[in-house]
């Protein structure tokens, strides 16, 4: 699970006649991450307060549920200074914490190990490249017998913004939809409002501004975090999850502050720049979404004497 791969280099020395060689020696530590990271993976700085805990689940075998709830997830930061990852009060990292050189978990507890050899590239997020979509937001319309002021059906979208506000939205089909616009509340859902993404549906979101979800939040019928992807652009600098309902998806925003709040919980997995947990509510790292797609991560090399 943890392979270090040793990788030497030879170049003829450029006297004539000679049949010696210069060599070097390179140790590469790595571990096999899913595709979608360990639950939490920063770029600097992770807090965790007011009880905030992390956990996993094989989202496979259904819902997140407490009771068969595992202890393999990873908070993983590149930062490296002391406290990078803090964890304030009673909070609890079920699995590993990953820091870069030097860096450091202050407080809470960690039930796994703790290492400072973090060295990931997080890689930004390009925009999608539609061959055909729609630049209008579809209006309202009926979704097994509940009216919603927007219904999205399968299709793709791009659009300034998605601020929907106290409106309730669903979403029937697999809908993919691409905010151009920057600023704030490009992607914003308040007050009463929810997006609701119906049984067999899913739900991208692409957004070039800052992304703000408050009220009753993603209502993921699937209940599956594979059904609902959010990505925020180099020039999304912020994303905020508060709403009441239990987040099913994976948030991707490379540049933002990401926060989560509240005690819903959300069962997927995160990447920002910056990650805030607080309430009570916890992050299950769902660890069927690597799938086909894990691959082994450098997570630090250096160079050796040549034996």
């Amino acid at each position: 699970a943890q392979p270090t791969i040793w990788s030497t280099g030879y170049v003829a020395t450029p006297f004539a006649g000679s049949k010696t060689f210069v060599r070097r020696l390179v140790r590469v530590v790595t571990y096999k991450s899913p595709t979608y990271g360990g639950g939490i993976t920063a770029k600097d700085m992770v807090t965790m307060s007011g009880g905030a805990y992390v956990n996993s689940f094989d989202g496979s075998q259904g819902p997140y549920n407490p009771a068969t709830a595992t202890q393999n997830a990873t908070v993983l930061t590149d930062g490296n200074i002391t406290g990078i990852i803090g964890i304030l009060g009673s909070g609890t990292i079920y699995g590993n914490a990953v820091t870069g050189p030097n860096g450091t978990v202050t407080g809470g507890t960690v039930t796994g190990t703790i290492r400072d050899d973090a060295n990931v590239q997080i890689n930004d997020i390009a925009p999608p490249s539609f061959s055909s979509y729609s630049i209008t937001t579809p209006g309202s319309g009926t979704l097994n017998g509940t009216n919603y002021s927007h219904l999205f059906t399968a299709g793709n979208y791009e659009l300034a913004n998605l601020n929907i506000g106290n409106n309730p939205m669903a979403v029937s089909g697999n809908g993919v939809i691409y905010c151009t616009f920057t600023g704030n509340n490009i992607v914003n859902v308040s007050g009463s409002g929810f997006i609701y993404i119906s049984p067999g549906s899913s739900l991208t979101i692409y957004s070039a501004g800052n992304i703000s979800i408050s009220g009753s939040g993603v209502v993921n019928g699937n209940q599956s975090a594979s059904d609902c992807f959010i990505y925020g652009l180099p020039t999304c600098t912020t994303a905020v999850y508060s709403g009441s309902s239990v987040f099913y998806g994976v948030v991707d925003t490379p540049e933002a502050a990401f926060t989560f709040s509240g005690g819903a919980g959300a069962a997927g997995s995160f990447t920002a720049n910056t990650v805030t947990i607080s309430g009570s509510g916890g992050v299950h790292y769902d660890t069927s979404l690597g799938g086909n797609g894990q691959g082994y991560v450098i997570t630090s090399w250096n160079e050796l004497p040549v034996q």
